[in-house]
């Protein structure tokens, strides 16, 4: 979702996020998530070392799809090099799905990480 109306945002997100694990936050530390946004408002619907002892390393290079068909929203993330999941680690079908929401991917990183980001449409 790159817009800068936030105010209307309305989707999924997965996020690459790497956040100071002395905060108190359930986002804090390497993982991934995914979020339900409605009018700016989320909810987090997947935290991936919660759900599935899912972290990674500022130094490493990740793969992260998400997808969206009709109400079921899906995703998978492997490191680079290693081989890609069969199934999805997180498959949820949303009990009111959203009608004309978008899909985006984000990173969120503390300010001294450096974290390299490419999107790849083409599949």
């Amino acid at each position: 979702m790159a817009r800068g109306d936030l105010a209307n945002t309305t989707g999924y997100t997965l996020a690459m996020v790497a956040l100071d694990e002395g905060i108190d936050h359930e986002k804090a530390g390497h993982q991934f998530h995914i979020d339900r946004w409605v009018n700016n408002e989320y909810e987090t619907l997947w935290l991936s070392n919660r759900d599935n002892g899912i972290e990674f390393e500022l130094d490493e290079w990740w793969n992260m799809e998400l997808g969206v068909v009709g109400a079921t929203i899906s995703a998978r993330v492997w490191q680079v090099g290693t081989p890609e999941p069969l199934e999805p680690q997180f498959v949820w079908t949303d009990p009111s799905p959203i009608p004309g929401g978008q899909i985006g991917v984000a990173q969120h990183v503390k300010p001294s990480a450096k974290v390299q980001f490419k999107i790849d449409i083409s599949k």
